[in-house]
């Protein structure tokens, strides 16, 4: 029982930690764009 708590806690750090990778990108891209923009457009 605790073993399959264990798994499904692995499971769900490992998802969070691969979400977070994923979107660390997008959120630089993002800001680089912001950044970029208030400093033409302002």
């Amino acid at each position: 029982m605790i073993r399959v708590l264990i798994d499904k806690a692995i499971f769900l750090i490992v998802a969070i930690l691969g979400c977070l990778l994923l979107a660390l990108p997008a959120i630089t891209i993002i800001g680089t764009i912001q950044s970029l923009w208030k400093k033409y457009y302002s």
